[in-house]
């Protein structure tokens, strides 16, 4: 009989290969990189396992014990990572700042300034930008002002203050509260010369929003027009945003008119600026323009329109009966719409009548409210009656 001979097999798993490319250290330390960035749990503990069972797993190596930290931290194994962390002997300012990113992005903030005050009390290891970065949203998350505040003031005194992760979580701190500190910080900021990535912008814009500060608006406005900042669809609704709660709708619209490309963002956001000022009608006017755009609104666009035919309700049934006879004979049927749309059941049909023939100014915005709403909307004006339906109506725009 012929002899068989088993022959070793000449392939092994990739992880048991040896690198030919580098340090296999650095090879393993780049595989686990990518399992924590696309938070592939599996692939990284087989990568742990591997270390284990070669016996290359080791407390003493930083890097390594640090790079399983950060994956066990962003695929949100954070007690995990807290046993490597806890069985280190000894630590650098990247293993501090892996586990308190990790515990911030798990909603533990709290844990987050207990592990920055043992950091500086205990192991005396002094903070980087990307620290301040985590400690100061945390400070921010959990409403702990006066941490927040003293962090800023370490911040500053490091001179880390001035990375573009520390600012954009500095703007974000003080964007909460309703206070002149944010305002100062902020003022002062606009005067560095120290450049600005479009989320601190955006960022920015937002303090000034929610402080309603037009004239901080306007500093930060110029600020991009003399360091030539390009805009994006953010930055710009932004700005919209900041105009429309500052109360100066002129400004919003000529922002929204320069746009050279509008999306449902910027859509929205103009539409919020006409309704947050009382001008509800124009808002609804203005949306079918919209859909000339090609462009289709989203929940927070039926939003904003829905809340504008609320405010005009309540506008009409709060006014003198001198003004209501006004109103009546321009645009009566949006404000008996509005009204139906308040008093009725959802689903169930609108029905209005009137003795004067029906604009188009109306019948576009009647079509829209059906589309938007999802209601039967019957109008019997002088001449006919219209059935509004699903963004159309039944006279097929003739009458």
């Amino acid at each position: 009989m012929p002899t068989l001979r088993l022959l070793a097999p000449t392939h092994k798993p990739f992880l048991l290969k040896s690198s030919t490319v580098g340090h296999p250290l650095e090879h393993t330390i780049q595989l686990l990189k990518v399992s924590a960035d696309t938070k592939n749990l599996k692939f990284g503990k087989m990568i742990h396992a591997h270390l284990i069972i070669t016996n290359q797993a080791t407390k003493d190596n930083i890097v390594q014990v640090n790079s399983l930290i950060n994956l066990y931290a962003k695929c949100d194994q954070i007690m995990v990572a807290r046993i490597l962390f806890d069985g280190m002997r000894k630590r650098n300012v990247v293993s501090w700042g892996a586990l308190m990113a990790g515990y911030f992005h798990n909603g533990l903030v709290l844990e987050v300034l207990r592990l920055f005050k043992t950091m500086i009390s205990v192991d005396y290891m002094r903070p980087n930008e990307y620290i301040f970065a985590t400690i100061i949203s945390s400070c921010s998350d959990s409403g702990q002002v006066v941490e927040g505040w003293q962090c800023h003031g370490y911040a500053l005194k490091s001179g880390l203050v001035f990375h573009q992760y520390v600012k954009n979580a500095l703007i974000c701190m003080y964007s909460r509260r309703s206070d002149v500190k944010g305002a100062m910080i902020l003022d002062r900021m606009v005067d560095e010369c120290i450049v600005w990535d479009n989320v601190t912008y955006v960022t920015a814009f937002g303090l000034c929003s929610h402080l309603k500060d037009l004239r901080l608006g306007l500093q930060v406005h110029c600020r991009m027009f003399r360091t030539g900042a390009e805009y994006d669809s953010f930055v710009s609704s932004a700005i919209i945003d900041m105009y429309g709660k500052c109360g100066n709708i002129l400004n919003a619209r000529k922002v929204f008119n320069r746009l050279q490309t509008k999306n449902v963002v910027s859509w929205t956001a103009i539409l919020a600026a006409y309704s947050q000022n009382g001008c509800f009608e124009e808002a609804l006017n203005f949306f079918p323009e919209m859909e000339v755009d090609g462009l289709l609104p989203n929940e927070y666009t039926f939003a904003v329109l829905l809340n504008s035919c609320a405010d005009i309700a309540a506008v009409f049934h709060d006014v003198e009966d001198e003004q209501k006879r006004e109103y009546v004979s321009y645009h009566s049927e949006k404000l008996a719409i509005a009204y139906g749309l308040m008093k009725t059941p959802s689903g169930a049909p609108i029905r209005v009548i009137k003795n004067l023939r029906m604009c188009v100014d109306c019948h576009s915005a009647v079509k829209l409210i059906s589309k938007v709403t999802n209601r039967m909307i019957i109008v019997r004006d002088a001449n006919r009656f219209h059935c509004f339906g699903d963004g159309g109506c039944s006279c097929a725009d003739y009458w």
